[in-house]
């Protein structure tokens, strides 16, 4: 059989993929805009310009679909390396580490604003499940922070599950807040500036705390 015989079998796998990377791509937008609730299968078959038996051939279920769509944003997350390995060496000064972490967090925030908007809808429906398995995304931040911890960057005695859970509050908020809070407190300088000093100045918080210290007084 010549090679030129074989090339359907790939060709129909490509569109198939490309045929459900296209509904993945319009559902994480619907989801994101109406919540699990308020996204029918019809209205998701309508703005991907298919079929809703394609959609259940693809993923299922409804469920099956947003399921997907989480799992894809996670992987956005994975991609993203918050913590990197520059970032845990064991000469890194322990604000600009936790200033560099806040910020790449928030660049993903930035970057794929349907992760915040699902994560929204998702408290107001009451769905606690976790989006994907948080073992496989969460292990390697928490031993990037058990190594800082073991070179003395961190102190050993904080539980690296609740430090992760006040960095990544820390930044959501101010994401999702940030434009309000630039208008109050500095009108006259850029969102970005701002934003590197609320890290900073969080950081620095969180490292040295805010009593006054005698050589900055």
């Amino acid at each position: 059989m010549s090679s030129s015989s074989s090339n359907p079998l790939p060709v129909q796998d490509s569109a198939e993929s490309s045929g459900r990377e296209a509904i993945l791509d319009c559902a994480c937008t619907l989801f994101a805009e109406g919540g699990f609730a308020g996204t029918s299968m019809r209205k998701l078959a309508r703005a991907a310009k298919t079929s809703q038996a394609l959609i259940h051939h693809h993923f299922g279920t409804k469920a099956g679909l947003y399921r997907s769509v989480r799992e894809r944003l996670v992987g956005r997350l994975a991609e993203a390396e918050v913590l990197t390995p520059e970032s845990t060496a064991e000469t890194a000064d322990p604000v600009e580490h936790l200033t560099t972490t806040m910020r790449r967090y928030a660049d993903f925030l930035l970057q794929n604003p349907e992760f915040t908007r699902l994560s929204t809808w998702a408290r107001l429906e009451g769905d606690d499940e976790p989006w994907s398995n948080p073992e496989e995304l969460l292990s390697p931040m928490a031993a990037a922070l058990r190594h800082l911890q073991d070179i003395g960057v961190l102190r050993r005695d904080l539980d690296v599950s609740l430090h992760m859970a006040l960095l990544g509050g820390v930044v959501e908020h101010w994401v999702s807040h940030q434009g309000l809070y630039r208008q109050i407190f500095a009108p006259n300088e850029n969102l970005d500036s701002i934003t590197h000093r609320y890290f900073a100045q969080t950081a620095s918080v969180i490292i040295h705390g805010a009593s006054a210290r005698p050589e900055l007084s």
